[in-house]
């Protein structure tokens, strides 16, 4: 589906045009899943976890995102109330090329999951396709502690992913 459909003289046009485009998309399966990963986030805050999320990319940006929503914006939002625990490893550009340099560039977020993970936190995998080697390695990890909760959001096709998730 293709968006913008046409040029637009107002805002609230483009706005309303986006908003149906929009509903299309969202269906009630996907209001469901979300849902239940909104639960589960809120879930392993209560339990003070910490939440790890990593991507490539354009999902190392939503990833790293994450942190600035979470733990400042809750936390704020919350009177200080709620402070989630938040990490994104796609974040230290440090970290992620002496492990690819050292080690290898498949193991960029494995090794710090490896090393930061304690029993019952979250991962929350963002990937377009969810065929990329450092995030099969990182749910590898995930699957061998037996102690993690997964998710891979993919964006694009359906079935791309070369794992079913």
């Amino acid at each position: 589906m293709k968006f913008p459909f046409k040029r637009y003289k107002t805002e609230l046009t483009y706005f309303n045009d986006y908003m149906k485009m929009l509903g299309k998309i969202v269906n009630k399966k996907h209001l469901l899943e979300l849902s239940k990963i909104s639960s589960l986030i809120e879930k392993k805050i209560s339990q003070k976890k910490q939440i790890f999320v990593c991507g490539n990319g354009g999902s190392a940006a939503i990833a790293n995102h994450f942190l600035c929503d979470f733990n400042k914006g809750l936390k704020v939002d919350s009177n200080n109330k709620i402070q989630p625990k938040f990490i994104s490893l796609s974040n230290s550009i440090e970290l992620i090329s002496a492990i690819s340099n050292d080690i290898s560039f498949n193991d960029i977020f494995s090794f710090q999951l490896e090393n930061y993970g304690n029993k019952n936190d979250l991962l929350i995998l963002l990937s377009c396709s969810g065929n990329s080697k450092n995030i099969l390695n990182t749910i590898k990890i995930t699957k061998k502690k037996e102690n993690r909760c997964c998710f891979n959001f993919r964006f694009c096709k359906k079935n791309s992913s070369k794992r079913k998730f």
